[in-house]
């Protein structure tokens, strides 16, 4: 799985919504569960979208919109309507956002990283070093996991990266190409789809730890392919990280080429268990996700699942006019689908009735 590949385009159809319906016998006024009903309420019209690929929710309310193939941070009311640009000319390629307190943390695709800001654009703090001791030369091609980009520089150079270098300082080694980020509990996670992994930062964006393909030595790798040292894979990846949610001291990362999401430690970055992948037809490409009122959100290309915190499906809802569906986010009971190849975002809600006591 490249990183490009959420801007692959695919032929759009209509799939029914089935819900799961509980047989009678099971229900008793002791034990009643939630009656869950997940409705598509409407696509968010913003004229000039270029392949946007995750939002952010404020506590007001408002969204922040990663306007990737603009270059920009779109700030857009519930309604859909374009308030201004966040901190312009300080992102070329963002995706996934968290915003922590008054602070914003945004990554970048293309080796820019991520970096902490007000949302004035002042720079807190930024997972790029300096350009010492990583740039020794001035170069003009780009060429994958073998360059890295040290904005900030006299020059704004692009620099050769020497991979011995930056074994030497972990602490601030770059983010190859970032996708999902969420925060919570004093830490930043962010998924670097082509280096698969997934990093976890203190909130001044020290690295903390890294869940590597490593991570998984219990969990099922049949039929894909390990990563030999910085090589490429020749097929699916054991770990293609894309959508980050946390939930009671748990990490879940939907990994796209294995067709599961993973859960791990937010703590450790232990393995715990699997939702999905193997022999089950639960799951297809999941790549957005988020956790809200105990239950777990995935979205694949053209539909979005709704299931326990456990991965028992509830309930599907298939998005008319979507295509390749990447971020997702919640804001109260309400879904933000984000969608880079129709250039849109897709609003679902959930009705509930009785209480989600199961996880």
């Amino acid at each position: 799985m490249r990183a490009s590949d959420f801007c692959l385009k695919g032929s759009v159809y209509l799939m029914r919504v089935w819900r799961m319906q509980m047989p009678l016998f099971m229900l008793s006024l002791s034990r009643l569960r939630a009656s869950e009903d997940l409705v598509f309420e409407h696509q968010m019209s913003i004229n000039g979208l270029k392949n946007p690929t995750y939002a952010t929710v404020m506590r007001d309310g408002k969204l922040i919109i990663s306007d990737t193939g603009n270059a920009r941070l779109l700030l857009v009311s519930a309604k859909g309507q374009v308030i201004g640009q966040l901190a312009p000319g300080q992102f070329s390629h963002p995706t996934g956002s968290a915003m922590v307190g008054d602070a914003l943390f945004v990554a970048q695709q293309l080796s820019l990283g991520m970096q902490k800001v007000l949302l004035n654009g002042s720079v807190l703090a930024s997972t790029r070093p300096s350009c010492e001791p990583w740039c020794a030369n001035q170069c003009s091609e780009l060429n994958g996991d073998a360059y890295y980009e040290c904005g900030g520089c006299s020059a704004a150079w692009s620099c050769n990266f020497d991979r011995k270098r930056h074994n030497e300082y972990p602490q601030r080694r770059p983010i190859d190409s970032a996708l999902g980020v969420i925060a919570g509990d004093g830490a930043v996670f962010v998924a670097d789809v082509t280096a698969y992994d997934v990093r976890k930062y203190d909130e001044a964006l020290n690295e903390v730890l890294s869940i590597t393909q490593a991570n998984l030595q219990h969990a099922d790798t049949t039929g894909c392919q390990v990563k030999r040292g910085d090589g490429p894979y020749d097929g699916a990846s054991c770990f293609n990280p894309h959508g980050l949610a946390l939930a009671h001291n748990r990490l879940y990362v939907t990994d796209a080429d294995n067709n599961r999401v993973l859960v791990f430690s937010a703590s450790s970055g232990q393995w715990l268990f699997t939702i999905g992948g193997g022999s089950s037809t639960l799951l297809t490409m999941p790549r957005g996700i988020a956790i809200g009122n105990n239950r777990l959100w995935v979205a694949e290309r053209r539909q979005l699942l709704l299931l326990t915190l456990h991965g028992k499906l509830l309930h599907t809802l298939s998005i008319p006019s979507a295509q390749n569906i990447l971020g997702l986010t919640l804001a109260d009971n309400h879904a933000f689908a984000v969608d880079p190849t129709a250039n849109a975002i897709f609003i679902a809600r959930v009705n509930s009735v009785g209480s989600n006591n199961e996880l």
